[in-house]
């Protein structure tokens, strides 16, 4: 790559390549959390939120009393289990709206939720919209 010495490396065009987008990792979601017990439970969460999981089921994977998970929690992220289970069906169900073509109905399945009026329920809530809604503005 550099040239000798004496000699002169040929000039090339420069060649300039636009980016194609950003991919979000799901690394980047996290922020850095120092409590144990917490990045076990969020661990938990992120795998099994869609599912359907309830707090009490992210307290037995961890091992310690919901009061001490829930101080735990709100110390190391300024809300509680719960709401973290919310987001991530959240996050999930507007991802699926956005990148799929699969019905609403089998995106509120994938996502969590327990069905299609509650997640039109928390959609309303959240954004004001309902998903379809959201997919027709952000898309």
């Amino acid at each position: 790559m550099s040239a000798k010495s004496g000699s002169r490396a040929p000039d090339y065009p420069r060649v300039v390549v636009p980016p194609m987008g950003v991919v979000q990792r799901q690394s980047t979601d996290f922020k850095s959390l120092q409590d144990p017990y917490v990045i076990q439970a969020m661990h938990f969460i992120r795998q099994h939120a869609c599912r359907g999981i309830k707090v009490a089921q992210v307290v037995d994977y961890v091992g310690i009393s919901r009061s001490n998970l829930e101080s735990r929690f709100h110390a190391e992220c300024g809300h509680s289990a719960h709401s973290e289970i919310h987001k991530i069906k959240l996050e999930t169900a507007c991802k699926l709206l956005l990148s799929s073509n699969e019905t609403i109905n089998v995106i509120a399945q994938k996502s969590g939720y327990p069905s299609l009026q509650y997640m039109y329920a928390v959609f309303k809530k959240h954004f004001s919209q309902t998903p379809k809604q959201y997919k027709q503005i952000n898309m």
